[in-house]
């Protein structure tokens, strides 16, 4: 082969690795968009049911009043699963298409590794070629030029290409993260939808339970209220007895008190601390807030601390206290399940129980109206907003 043929094939070859195509950015957006539309349309569903919700909250709690709050939270948790389906199979398609997109961009670097590596080899054969041979070998003064074209083309098209390689390589990295993203965030959201699916089954049988209960009885329904407020307040008794008697460890790291989330807020506040509203339906001061969150949520300590009271009331009000190293006290009321005992010690972020809320489930007692974590802290024997040390 003649060192001109091999000019040729390596300006074929440069403009082969030139010539490689990125992947389109815009993904099969139509599709997207109406999966999107769906997701609104039930999101929309979900915010008029919980409208409904919490005017009913503010009613005066009767049997009545508490069974039409569980069907509403059943049609609630019912389109909290669809949500969740919704958007498993959103993420799922855009997985696929960026797996598709991976594989097309190492297929592109591949192939662009090869082309340049013959280009590159033969532009070093080039390289061998003096001008004179050049001028020698031309038939005319134009192709002598048009050979000088050649060898300036190989020249600067060599360099673009290995520009052209690294930019492809970025974008598989950034698709290669991004993938990573998503499925983390589908596991993320199988377990949402888990836990949706268990809150939707707990709460059909909650109304069954409570109705069974008090006999489908006004009076007996309310006399199991009155009952739940006595709870409540022993309750808060022995949690100031065992703050005042000395069974509170002593803190290993006094003034550190910043805490996370025992669960996700990302549903909002649903009773604030000493929130008058609270008073005025259940005849008891709040000394709490309450984070709205699926039944059998998991638990998670929001800092380390040691367990210093766990208790299992069967249907009543179930709870686990919590001494924190920085000198506050914690209290976690209506557990569905506790996966501690008391005195273990706990780091940030292990799971010590399970929510409940749902009237007429495990744990969760009467003074409830649905599936939330009751979220207590306490300072130096007092109750305190949990809201100044929550970021």
């Amino acid at each position: 082969m003649s060192r001109w043929l091999k000019i040729l094939n390596v300006v074929v070859a440069v403009g082969l690795v030139l010539g490689l195509g990125f992947v389109d950015s815009v993904r099969a957006e139509d599709a997207a968009v109406e999966k999107r539309l769906e997701l609104r349309e039930i999101q929309q569903k979900i915010d008029e049911v919980e409208k409904i919700l919490d005017q009913k909250r503010k009613e005066a709690l009767t049997l009545q009043n508490q069974i039409g709050i569980i069907e509403a939270q059943i049609d609630e948790a019912r389109l909290q699963v669809q949500l969740a389906e919704r958007e498993i199979n959103i993420t799922e398609a855009e997985i696929s298409e960026i797996q598709a997109e991976v594989e097309k961009v190492q297929a592109d670097i591949d192939n662009g590794k090869i082309s340049l590596g013959e280009a590159m080899r033969a532009s070093y054969e080039l390289r061998r070629i003096s001008l004179v041979e050049v001028l020698v070998a031309a038939e005319s003064l134009s192709e002598f030029f048009t050979r000088l074209e050649y060898v300036s083309i190989i020249e600067s098209g060599v360099e673009s290409a290995l520009t052209k390689l690294l930019e492809l390589q970025t974008v598989l990295e950034e698709d290669l993260e991004e993938l990573n993203s998503k499925s983390e965030g589908l596991a993320a959201l199988v377990l949402t939808k888990e836990l949706e699916q268990q809150s939707l089954n707990t709460q059909v049988g909650a109304k069954d339970s409570i109705l069974n209960a008090v006999k489908g009885e006004e009076a007996k329904y309310q006399a199991e209220l009155e009952a739940a407020r006595e709870e409540q307040r022993r309750v808060s008794r022995e949690i100031a007895s065992l703050i005042s008697g000395g069974k509170i460890p002593p803190p290993r790291n006094p003034g550190d008190y910043g805490m996370s989330w025992p669960v996700s807020p990302s549903k909002g506040i649903s009773a604030g601390f000493r929130e008058p509203s609270y008073a005025a339906t259940f005849g008891i001061e709040h000394n709490a807030i309450d984070i709205p969150t699926p039944q059998g949520t998991p638990i998670k300590a929001p800092a380390d601390g040691t367990i210093i009271k766990t208790r299992d009331a069967g249907l009543g009000y179930s709870y686990i206290v919590m001494a924190m190293d920085s000198g506050l006290v914690t209290v976690y009321g209506h557990v569905s399940g506790f996966s501690v005992s008391t005195d273990s010690y706990v780091v940030e972020g292990q799971v010590i129980g399970y929510t409940g809320g749902t009237p007429g489930t495990a744990g969760a007692g009467y003074l409830t109206t649905g599936p939330h974590l009751h979220f207590e802290t306490w300072r130096d024997g007092s109750p305190v907003n949990p809201l100044q040390y929550l970021p």
